[in-house]
């Protein structure tokens, strides 16, 4: 039967017409006894969603509690296994022992929902099948979640958030390696999580380390937009320490300069060297905008500010730093076809290698990339190939093989420019043996593409 509007209004506005809203309602009202009486709720306007959450919230034995909270913090990104082990860390007991009982009581009277894995297109039938490490569980809806969280005392939650920072920085194995390769593959894709968890605990020197590893990540992913919003949502702190501070605004300059913005990572860079002390980071800062300069096409800005750190690692001693600079000069002028400036530099480039014994250095293999290009485009291509032969044994040493690929692919190509055919023919038949042991289908066809060039063009 139609009840009155004034009683169907009140349950619209206590619901905003969410169903689960309702649902929640009807439980209070069963829990608490009912409609009848003076002592209902339902006719006071302060009885509100946010308050039934609560309420029910408050009644849960210790250890549900424990887990909606653990479950409402960490949002859609949850397995019963961590949410477990976030749990029993706030209990101090392994928390996985009543995984099991505790999603099952919860699931069953509306607190919390789980969603398939990756890659899973079927339903659930038994509240056990959910329980699946591969299965992502939440809480039935977020504004319950929102409540849950503000139901919790300040210091509350932030030691859960403390405890998801930490378990989620562990599971991404830890920060990734200042070469910025990943920490623990695929695992690493927990780290903007445990930023976000980290920032929420007030923590701002583990926000600086887990922003830039976070950032890191996107970059390797392609997602140089998300890396970029992460380190601004850092540098909302306020509270960085200085070293931690010029680490996070070194990597938000470099993402503009990736993003395209060349000017606003000027002006960064510009602002960061007006207030840095460290040599070593000056001298980067000069020829990182320099290489900014030269994308706006500002060849005398770029020249100045290659200079300028030149000068600086000249009387620093810097000799990897003072490398990386010569070799952007000789860069510079092989971009703006001046061969013998750009083999002035190249010169001087492998000089600093040869003095300082630099071949365990990463930098090393650029200059002889580099030197390679010079001298192909002066046609020195006996030189070049010497050059070429260097990478192809340090990529050897290193087992990469698309770098192994690469140098076999132009090793053809020179001894084709001199009409040597079988020497062209042999790097191009090892590059497809190479190809084929790897396993990739891409490298497989991209390595056959080049071999069906270079048999028309014979």
């Amino acid at each position: 039967e139609e009840g009155p509007l004034s009683f169907r209004e009140r349950i619209f506005r206590l619901t905003g017409g969410n169903a689960r809203h309702l649902s929640w309602l009807l439980w209070s009202m069963r829990e608490k006894g009912g409609l009848r009486g003076k002592g209902t709720r339902l006719a006071d306007t302060d009885l509100a969603f946010a308050r039934l959450v609560k309420t029910r919230f408050e009644d849960l034995p210790e250890e549900e509690r424990r887990w909606v909270s653990v479950l409402a913090a960490l949002g859609t990104v949850s397995t019963a296994e961590l949410a477990g082990r976030i749990a029993g860390s706030l209990a101090g007991v392994p928390g996985m022992d009543s995984a099991p009982s505790v999603l099952e009581s919860l699931s069953a009277r509306g607190w919390v929902t789980s969603s398939g894995s990756r890659g899973d297109a079927g339903g659930v039938k038994h509240p056990r099948d959910r329980l699946d490490s591969r299965r992502f569980w939440s809480i039935a809806d977020p504004d319950i979640a929102s409540h849950v969280l503000d139901s919790l005392n300040e210091e509350e939650r932030k030691r859960l958030h403390g405890r998801i920072a930490e378990e989620l920085r562990r599971l991404a194995g830890g920060l990734s390696a200042p070469d910025g390769r990943p920490g623990a593959d695929d695992d690493e894709r927990w780290l903007p999580h445990a930023f976000r968890h980290c920032r929420l605990r007030g923590d701002s020197k583990g926000c600086a380390g887990l922003a830039v590893a976070s950032a890191r990540y996107f970059e390797r992913m392609g997602c140089h937009k998300e890396a970029l919003e992460l380190i601004e949502e850092c540098l909302e702190d306020a509270h960085l320490p200085g070293e931690d501070l010029l680490e996070v605004q070194l990597k938000h300059a470099d993402l503009l300069g990736v993003t395209g913005n060349f000017r606003e990572a000027i002006e960064a860079y510009t602002a960061i060297l007006s207030a840095s002390t460290r040599a070593d980071d000056r001298r980067r800062l000069h020829r990182l905008m320099g290489d900014l300069y030269g994308k706006l096409g500002e060849h005398e800005m770029q020249a100045k500010a290659y200079g300028e750190g030149l000068s600086a690692a000249d009387a620093g001693g810097d000799s990897l730093e003072r490398l990386k600079l010569l070799a952007s000069f000789a860069r510079a002028h092989l971009e703006a076809k001046d061969l013998v400036k750009s083999l002035g530099y190249l010169d001087q480039c492998l000089r600093v290698v040869a003095a300082k014994a630099m071949e365990t250095e990463p930098a090393y293999l650029e200059v002889y990339r580099l030197a390679e290009e010079v001298h192909f485009h002066r046609g020195d291509y006996v030189e070049a190939m010497d050059f070429e032969r260097c990478i192809l044994e340090a990529s050897e040493e290193r087992g990469d093989v698309v770098d192994q690929l690469r140098s076999f692919r132009h090793l053809a190509h020179l001894h084709a420019l001199r009409t040597e055919w079988e020497e062209a023919e042999a790097y191009l038949s090892e590059a497809v043996r190479l190809a084929r042991a790897s396993g990739s289908r891409w490298l497989i066809a991209r390595t056959l593409v080049t071999l069906g060039r270079f048999e028309r063009d014979q």
